[in-house]
């Protein structure tokens, strides 16, 4: 980052995706609960994203359709950015049994949700992390 530059912090998540479709389903899902949503749709994308803004909670989806990385790998990426090392990561995953083989990998996300997942759920999971303590 430019240490000139300054790190700004928005009230809305970092949504990690590469399916468009999903993009826009999420995004309208949760604008109904007055969420913002930044959609970044590669790892490259997500990195820069997030260090011009200090978002509150991120949404990794695991299978990002990428060679050289994944959900898992960016996110340990994304940690070792000032201000997200304690920032909340909710897993959006197809696969079920992520959480059982995660091994050491198993504290980089806080919540897994399970596509199709059940949105109430996930907005009130997002809404429960955005409120102030």
């Amino acid at each position: 980052m430019n240490p000139d530059q300054e790190l700004k912090l928005e009230k809305k998540v970092l949504y990690v995706e590469d399916d468009t479709v999903n993009c826009l389903v999420m995004k309208g899902l949760l604008q109904r609960y007055s969420i913002n949503v930044e959609i970044a749709t590669t790892a490259h994308e997500a990195v820069l994203k997030a260090k011009r803004f200090l978002f509150p909670l991120i949404l990794m989806d695991i299978n990002l359709g990428e060679e050289e990385t994944d959900g898992i790998l960016l996110s340990r990426e994304l940690r070792a950015l000032p201000g997200y090392e304690a920032c909340p990561i909710f897993a959006i995953t197809a696969y079920p049994e992520l959480h059982l083989t995660m091994g050491e990998e198993r504290g980089i996300f806080q919540r897994y949700f399970y596509k199709p997942f059940n949105r109430d759920e996930l907005a009130q999971a997002i809404l429960g992390e955005l409120s102030p303590s």
